[in-house]
């Protein structure tokens, strides 16, 4: 009887928790649905279309509106015992070349220079002689040899002795002369250029100089488009070129080209049109066509790959598909700062008009 009703109740608890749904089990979760995915070419890829027109490799060569001429001068060898005999220019002042902007106290120098030049005089003008001498000697026994004489080449073979121990006299003294030179060279600040003073240094007692601190700065007059480049053999004396600033297009002329100790050359244009527009340090471009193909097929560069040895592209079939397509290249511009720039000529593999993916 007990486990009767025993049952019954565990029956009745049952069907209760069935009609309510008091939750005490656990609920069903929602399925999970995936995501909706982007197709791979709308995640990855984009395409353009195979094209006919120009391929163009150019070159930019960047330049600065400028002082076409600046030097900055100082003492490269300056001690405790060397004194400022004077500095002669003022900031503004026009110097022409040669002019001397300053100098260290001399010394003995000056003297000594006097002393290396007319030792090296004299020695120049005894070389000179004695090829006289020489000279005319050898006609003498030109002449000699001519009639059948016999000649003695005793006093030719002495001039020539004293012209060899003579020239190895001027070498050296050639040497010691340069060696002074060079010494009072460096006690001396000289203008290279005409040019204005635009930078002095003021002195507030010696004690303030350093070896190779610059003293004096000139600036030449002129201005002009000044660059120093990897590429001038792109450029000649005379050559007119264009240069492209964000202010204008200016014409300009090569004037001067310097071979400088990196390997690069310095670059001067002066500016045929100038006006107001044109400051100093304004930024500008020298645009150079180096190779061009005219009405070609072409795809962009971001579309080709390298497949070993070959070229290929992927290209959108009629169904829809990707297909490797490889292919022949000729010219093949890259690194253009404009991407439209950046082409490759098709020679075969593919035709205008199809599809291309870009990577």
């Amino acid at each position: 009887m007990k486990r009767s009703r025993q049952r019954i109740a565990c029956l009745c608890l049952t069907a209760a928790l069935l009609v309510c749904g008091c939750g005490i089990l656990p609920e069903e979760e929602e399925l999970r649905t995936a995501p909706i995915v982007s197709s791979m070419e709308e995640e990855y890829f984009r395409t353009e279309e195979v094209k006919t027109g120009d391929v163009v490799e150019r070159i930019e060569v960047y330049c600065y509106y400028r002082k076409q001429d600046t030097a900055e001068y100082g003492f490269p060898v300056v001690d405790e015992n060397t004194t400022l005999e004077g500095i002669y220019v003022q900031e503004g002042d026009k110097v022409k070349a040669g002019t001397l902007l300053a100098e260290l106290g001399l010394g003995s120098f000056d003297d000594e220079v006097g002393e290396k030049q007319a030792a090296y005089d004299e020695l120049s003008k005894q070389v000179g002689y004695y090829e006289t001498l020489l000279e005319l000697e050898k006609e003498r026994q030109s002449l000699a040899e001519q009639y059948g004489r016999e000649f003695d080449d005793g006093t030719l073979s002495a001039y020539e002795e004293q012209l060899d121990g003579l020239r190895d006299q001027l070498h050296i003294a050639e040497l010691a002369l340069e060696e002074v030179k060079q010494e009072l060279g460096n006690r001396q600040l000289v203008a290279e250029f005409d040019g204005v003073v635009t930078y002095v240094k003021k002195f507030n007692g010696w004690e303030w100089l350093r070896s190779g601190e610059t003293v004096v700065t000139v600036e030449s007059e002129d201005a002009g488009f000044v660059c120093s480049t990897d590429k001038g053999e792109l450029f000649s004396e005379g050559d007119e070129v264009n240069v492209t600033t964000d202010v204008g297009v200016y014409e300009a002329k090569v004037t001067r080209l310097t071979e400088l100790e990196d390997g690069k050359t310095n670059l001067v244009m002066e500016v045929q049109n100038p006006d107001k527009k044109l400051v100093l340090q304004l930024r500008g471009s020298v645009d150079f066509v180096l190779n061009s193909a005219e009405n070609v097929t072409y795809v962009p560069y971001a579309a080709l790959r390298k497949m070993g040895d070959q070229y290929a592209v992927y290209v959108v079939n009629d169904d829809g598909l990707r297909e490797i397509r490889y292919v022949e290249v000729g010219l093949l511009v890259s690194g253009s700062l404009t991407a439209d720039e950046n082409r490759v000529e098709i020679l075969s593999g593919v035709e205008p008009g199809e599809t291309v993916i870009i990577r």
